[in-house]
């Protein structure tokens, strides 16, 4: 027998006929204000690149093997996560919890990353690995990946002023921002939009 799926009256999000990937390990007491990205288009919002500051025995990405990807460094970080691109890691799977990891090496269901806890993502087992890098889905790696690269991007992003300015750029922001937008449109749109 197979239940309906009734969203809350307040629900933005349409009920998916398959299970999620990754399901979550307990609900929260009450729906979040915004639904999150599916997975798969999280990914696709992520760089497939390589870090370059990643080191493994003082060689970077470009200077690795790809017969290394399963590899980890003396700081416990797996290569593949940090190179994506040599590593051909960019797809869902980057975001998932690694099925074959178990805490200590020790194959026991208590020691994978279903029974472990968020809390436990920054320590590293005895085999030298950080939880974080191979329970990706239980330590949210995407997700602040994508915060990372978005807060990151809105900082990078240069301030174009109209061509038809007449005041002079500053070099700090305004201490007080002006609340009211201008009465008229500008004639052309800026180069790059806020």
């Amino acid at each position: 027998v197979q239940l309906p799926i009734v969203p809350p009256a307040h629900s933005t999000m349409k009920p998916t006929r398959t299970p999620s990937a990754s399901p979550i390990r307990k609900p929260s007491a009450s729906p979040s204000a915004s639904p999150t990205l599916s997975l798969a288009k999280l990914t696709d919002t992520l760089p497939c690149a390589d870090d370059t500051k990643y080191r493994n025995n003082g060689a970077g990405c470009d200077e690795l093997s790809a017969r290394q990807c399963d590899s980890w460094n003396k700081f416990g970080k797996l290569m593949k996560n940090h190179c994506a691109k040599k590593c051909r890691f960019c797809d869902v799977e980057r975001c998932l919890d690694d099925n074959t990891f178990y805490f200590d090496g020790v194959q026991s269901l208590q020691n994978t990353c279903r029974q472990m806890s968020p809390t436990q993502c920054g320590i590293k087992d005895k085999l030298g690995r950080r939880v974080k890098e191979f329970c990706r889905g239980l330590c949210k790696v995407c997700e602040k990946m994508a915060a990372s690269s978005s807060s990151n991007a809105a900082v990078q992003l240069p301030i174009v002023p109209p061509a038809h300015s007449t005041m002079k750029p500053t070099r700090t922001p305004s201490a007080s921002p002006i609340r009211k937008p201008s009465a008229s449109p500008t004639l052309s749109p800026s180069a790059s939009p806020t």
